[in-house]
């Protein structure tokens, strides 16, 4: 190391000095930041300490979950009257249908059967304007009959 590098670096040293000074911020600006940083951190130490000194708790009892019904027993509880046509179950009441795939089907056959059909050589309005037949859905807007 020479003398040119021992002046150069304590040169740059001092001028690096001026260059903080300088952009320093006033003390009336920096000591509530610096007053705040201090005091989160003292609160997140409190509440490690705590967190980790606390005693284990036991552990939530979970219930086991209830086996979901079969296909089968569905349509034994259901009161449509079900029947398989290609890939397609079928109610012979409300003419509703879904594939047999179809995940819908759990939930159909969990729903009331509207008992359609009457003695009565009239038209017979469904309940529910909205019928699912295949793969199509009626509209809603429309007004259904069975005759």
């Amino acid at each position: 190391m020479s003398n040119v590098d021992i002046l150069g670096n304590s040169k740059a040293d001092s001028l690096a000095e001026q260059a903080a000074k300088a952009a320093a911020l006033p003390l009336n600006i920096a000591a509530p930041i610096i007053y705040h940083h201090r005091l989160v951190s003292r609160i997140q130490l409190r509440l490690a300490t705590i967190l980790v000194n606390l005693p284990n708790r036991p552990a939530p009892i979970r219930e086991k979950p209830h086996p979901k019904p079969s296909l089968d027993r569905l349509i034994d509880a259901s009161s449509h009257i079900i029947f398989l046509d290609d890939d397609r179950y079928k109610c012979a009441r409300c003419s509703d249908s879904f594939h047999k795939s179809d995940p819908v089907v759990k939930h159909w056959l969990g729903i009331a059967c509207q008992e359609i059909g009457s003695s009565l050589d009239r038209p017979t309005p469904l309940c529910f304007s909205q019928r699912h037949v295949g793969n199509l859905v009626t509209h809603a807007s429309h007004k259904l009959n069975m005759f």
